[in-house]
């Protein structure tokens, strides 16, 4: 299987049965390997996922469908608008959340969106399960209304359901960086809820986000394997080196740093621990046994903070 990043959620993805275009709307498509059919996904009708060139590409020259979502509707009327001819028309098939479709090469299995339109699950003959989000996402903004993002994260829970326990070889998610951290909280979720053997980031608008930042947000929650060329670049899912662990990089140093000040405290805890109790059985009056006491008290105190927080 071969994948080409053709910019924002665009991809192209080549198999041995079939070539797979989502999404393309940006960027230049690279020839697509011949003497297989093409299927062309337009998750929604938002012109940063679909755009009406797209139609063009049903040129006679090989087997070309269109896999839509609900709302890019081939009417009359917009047929007539993008320059759809009536037999490319014919080739349109629009999906809703829990349909499927079989293609000769590929089955197709629609799940809701929570924005608009769908997202897509094709399995290929050879079993392998290529998946591509849209806008399905977990999008939590800050300043919307609490009931609104609530609402938002039980429906993106509910709709990514039904990938559940399944095996996903390769899986286009959405990285928003406009979300600020609550961006991560998406793929985090696929990636605890999927088998997702290779995870590549989309609807990032253009803005590089930091690997250190990647890593630390999603890979503690879940490994996934993780190949990146960049735009107009193609990656290959043969088998290949696994990504860097939630643990390689700096990520240790990291986590030392949180750890060696609780032992710190545990330390400190301990010397007033011993001090006071030296005080309580050398001296006997009263100032020195008030000041064992104290010492006592911190000690107990610092000790117990320090091993609440070396178990989180």
């Amino acid at each position: 299987m071969r994948v080409t990043f053709l910019g924002h959620s665009g991809f192209l993805v080549e198999s041995n049965s079939a070539a797979l275009l989502f999404d393309w709307w940006k960027g230049e498509l690279p020839a697509v390997k011949p003497g297989v059919p093409l299927y062309i996904f337009a998750s929604h009708a938002h012109p940063d996922h679909f755009d009406p060139k797209i139609f063009s590409l049903d040129d006679g020259g090989r087997d070309v469908r269109f896999v839509l979502g609900h709302d890019v509707k081939p009417t009359p009327r917009n047929c007539s608008r993008w320059g759809v001819s009536p037999s490319t028309a014919e080739n349109c098939r629009n999906l809703r959340g829990g349909e499927t479709l079989d293609l000769p090469g590929a089955k197709v299995e629609a799940l809701p969106s929570t924005d608009e339109g769908e997202a897509f699950l094709v399995t290929l003959p050879d079993g392998q399960t290529v998946f591509h989000a849209g806008d399905l996402n977990w999008w939590h903004w800050e300043g919307e209304d609490k009931g609104w993002n609530r609402n938002m994260e039980v429906n993106f829970k509910r709709y990514a359901e039904p990938l559940r326990g399944r095996r996903l070889d390769l899986a286009m998610l959405p990285l928003d960086p406009r979300l600020g951290e609550a961006g991560f909280w998406g793929p985090a979720y696929f990636l605890e809820t999927a088998e997702i053997r290779r995870f590549l980031p989309m609807h990032q608008w253009g803005i590089s986000l930091s690997p250190g930042n990647f890593w630390k947000n999603i890979l503690p929650l879940q490994t996934a394997r993780f190949r990146w060329n960049g735009p107009g670049r193609s990656s290959s899912s043969d088998k290949g080196k696994p990504c860097p662990s939630a643990r390689s990089g700096k990520e240790p140093y990291s986590i030392i740093r949180r750890i060696c000040p609780m032992y710190a405290v545990g330390i400190v805890g301990l010397v007033f621990l011993l001090l006071g109790i030296l005080l309580l059985t050398r001296h006997a009056n009263s100032p020195m046994l008030i000041a064992g006491l104290i010492c006592v008290l911190i000690g107990i105190v610092l000790s117990r903070i320090s091993r609440a927080n070396r178990r989180r």
